[in-house]
């Protein structure tokens, strides 16, 4: 079950990058917790291919599908809050 109180858009770890203003926020929200490194691997056949470093969206980090045990999940494991007011819902994250 979806943790209802700990959403993406509240947790001090979201952003969204430039690039993503246009796009609704579901998928515009990227997480700071979820950085995935540059590489480069050569294909035998078309050569070397490098992937930029990027943000992972908020999205994929709350998945369970991913199988990914670092990933936040739906119970918001790594959610810490954006605003002072967020504190309660930490603290019942904590003591629930």
């Amino acid at each position: 079950m979806m943790n209802e109180t700990l959403l993406c858009k509240d947790c001090r770890h979201s952003f969204r990058e430039w690039s993503d203003w246009w796009l609704p926020p579901s998928i515009a929200l990227r997480c700071r917790l979820k950085h995935v490194e540059a590489k480069t691997t050569v294909d035998p056949v078309t050569g070397p291919k490098h992937e930029e470093a990027f943000y992972e969206r908020c999205s994929i980090a709350r998945q369970t599908w991913t199988s990914k045990p670092d990933n936040c999940g739906e119970a918001g494991l790594h959610w810490q809050p954006r605003h002072k007011k967020g504190l309660f819902k930490l603290i019942a994250k904590h003591h629930g």
